[in-house]
Order: structure tokens, then sequence, then C-alpha cells
């Protein structure tokens, strides 16, 4: 297993006893993970706010979707989200 993790410096430098407990490090990991799912939360937003904001650039996706995802209640897979060219430059344009 690689040591090259966030977790593992803290406990590796000169630090004392009481700033390497479990509370500390729980606490750290859920910066982390809020930090992740916060700024995912934060672009899909900002993604759907500039579609309703540009309902011609919606149509167009939805259209593409429509187009190329044949089974709506399946998750596509690789070679179908290629495909989706309109989306991926949306998503892109919106990072």
């Amino acid at each position: 297993m690689s040591q090259n993790t966030v977790l593992f410096s803290l406990l590796s430098l000169n630090l004392p006893a009481e700033e390497k407990t479990t509370e500390r490090l729980s606490g750290e990991a859920n910066v982390f993970l809020a930090a992740r799912t916060k700024t995912t939360a934060t672009v899909l937003s900002l993604c759907i706010y500039h579609l309703l904001k540009n309902l011609d650039i919606m149509a167009r996706m939805r259209a593409e979707l429509l187009a190329v995802v044949k089974d709506l209640e399946a998750l596509p897979d690789w070679f179908v989200l290629k495909q989706l060219l309109y989306l991926t430059a949306v998503i892109k344009e919106t990072l």
C-alpha cells in the first residue's frame, strides 16, 4: 500500500501526539471529502444555471442526448458517452 497520502504525511510530521489524534485525522479527512463534494455540486449548479439561461443550448444538448442515448432508463456506456460531443463541450465550458 502506498504511503503517499495526506493522512500519512500528517502522521509523519514532527507534531505533538495531541495533534495526531483519531479525531484530528478524521476531521482532516472530512475536510477533503467535503471540499470535493462542494466543488462538484458547485460546478453542476453552475452548468444547470447557464443551461436554464440559454434555452437554445439546452435544447441542442437535449436533442443530442435523445438522438444518441437509446435507453434513457439505463446508464450509457463509454462508447455512447464518446458520441455526446455537444454535452462534452458544455461540460468543458462550465469547468
